[in-house]
């Protein structure tokens, strides 16, 4: 293909010719008649395109955000410029407002390496299986039987014999095997 665009949102005509999204929705709407967020879109562009959530330099809830991200295999994504924040308050970027390069650099560095050396074999794999083993715990598998089990609750969840902390994550390997 001729075309390898990045696009904001990723409509659904744009999706033959995109390879990068960004501001993907990684949550559902909230609406009250849903009880859990599914990550379907994710399910269905993982192994064909990257994409990333908001900002995480923007993100109201830093850690939740974070938390989405790894667990709909989204890569991270920061929005920033080398001048000082200040030059954008008081004018139509004033929502670029933690944008400061120099603010959130070392952050955004130690954070990749960190996801990358956890969940960077998984890079260009699909998503083959989504769970919600109780309320507010859920877990990815990737193609090569890579699994990711995020815990937004405040309290630890134990599965089988691994330990998922409040508001983290856990990579399970294909080899390691626990018993719900």
């Amino acid at each position: 293909d001729e075309w390898d665009l990045m696009v904001t949102g990723g409509f659904a005509y744009l999706l033959p010719h995109t390879r990068h999204i960004l501001n993907v929705p990684l949550e559902s709407s909230g609406f009250s008649i849903l009880d859990e967020d599914v990550p379907f879109y994710q399910m269905v562009l993982r192994g064909y395109a990257d994409y990333t959530g908001e900002p995480m330099n923007l993100a109201q809830d830093y850690e939740a955000s974070l938390l989405r991200t790894i667990e709909t295999g989204a890569s991270l994504y920061y929005c920033g410029f080398y001048a000082d924040p200040s030059v954008v308050k008081h004018t139509d970027f004033d929502h670029y407002y933690a944008s400061g390069f120099r603010d959130f650099a070392d952050q955004a560095v130690s954070l990749y390496k960190e996801i990358n050396g956890l969940l960077g074999s998984t890079a260009g794999e699909r998503i083959i299986d989504h769970s919600i083993l109780a309320s507010g715990v859920h877990m990815t598998t990737f193609e090569s039987g890579v699994r990711v089990v995020v815990n937004y609750t405040e309290e630890p969840f134990d599965l089988g014999d691994v330990r998922i902390e409040r508001r983290s994550y856990r990579i399970l390997e294909e080899h390691d095997r626990h018993e719900d």
